[in-house]
């Protein structure tokens, strides 16, 4: 591959494409134009599978272009959607055909015709024709139809349609990095080193990150115990500044004996008090047992 990476439009014919891998479902990537100018120069290579141009346009509607011109391949193998047709055939481009044109004049003695021809310009395929051309037929049948493939600068391809990652060269397919980088490298191998430094480091910063925050939390949980002494120790200072030491023995004196003194009412004269509060003429009489 000599791009960044390798656009399809349209439901792949490999079976090992499934829906999951349709750039539509993860949602919009930040910097997804960016990022696709700067990854090949880290030996990534990413491919965009699409159901049609719309779903991208919605997604990026203000960079949908340079996505695609970031894209040095870009393979349409067929679908209904409109603006994916209509994209194709303007970049297929133009071409001249010859129309040929007669008329005949068959009234009167003097009957005749003439012959012309004409040479005007068309588009190579025209959105509604490109179904038609890529649908299985001929020698593209036994792989499912053809394909239209632009690669750069070159003009457009029209192959059948064909799998490469079962070509029996594959394996040798090699990239702008030294010999023992290969375009099919197993990252899971390759990076394996750095994905476990990376998942060390992450733990160690985990680790530190609490440690960390227990620290603090111990911080500011004495800072308020030592800023509640220091109140309380202001207070008492205050207190101390306003009264007396005998002031306060005679406070705490009369606090102690009000607390203590508790009046004992017999029950006789409690019910009697009742009833002369209740009603005083009550008083007036004299009930004997």
């Amino acid at each position: 591959m000599t791009g960044n990476c390798h656009v399809r439009c349209g439901a792949g014919e490999n079976s090992e494409i499934t829906s999951k891998n349709y750039l539509s479902l993860f949602g919009k990537i930040p910097n997804f134009n960016e990022t696709l100018a700067v990854v090949r120069s880290h030996n990534i290579r990413i491919c965009i599978v699409l159901q049609g141009l719309s779903q991208l346009k919605a997604l990026y509607e203000k960079t949908w272009e340079s996505i695609i011109g970031n894209c040095s391949i870009f393979t349409y193998l067929g679908t209904n959607d409109m603006d994916s047709k209509e994209y194709v055939s303007k970049k297929l481009g133009k071409t001249t055909v010859r129309v040929d044109s007669r008329s005949y004049n068959r009234g009167g003695n003097n009957g005749g015709g003439s012959d012309s021809e004409s040479y005007v310009q068309r588009d190579l395929l025209a959105p509604d024709e490109i179904p038609l051309a890529i649908k299985p037929k001929g020698k593209a049948k036994k792989y499912g139809g053809s394909c239209i493939l632009f690669i750069d600068e070159y003009k457009p391809f029209f192959i059948a349609k064909y799998d490469t990652l079962k070509h029996q060269l594959i394996s040798q397919t090699g990239s702008s990095f030294t010999k023992d980088f290969k375009n099919n490298t197993d990252i899971t191998k390759q990076y394996a080193e750095i994905k476990r430094k990376r998942s060390e480091q992450h733990t160690q910063n985990m680790v530190d990150f609490f440690e960390l925050a227990a620290k603090k939390k111990d911080i500011a949980e004495k800072k308020l115990q030592d800023a509640a002494v220091a109140q309380e120790e202001q207070k008492q200072k205050k207190l101390a500044e306003k009264y007396s030491d005998m002031e306060f023995a005679n406070i705490e004196k009369d606090t102690n004996s009000d607390n203590n003194e508790i009046e004992i009412i017999d029950e006789e004269d409690f019910e009697n008090s009742i009833s002369d509060d209740v009603n005083p003429v009550m008083s007036q009489f004299n009930f004997q047992d």
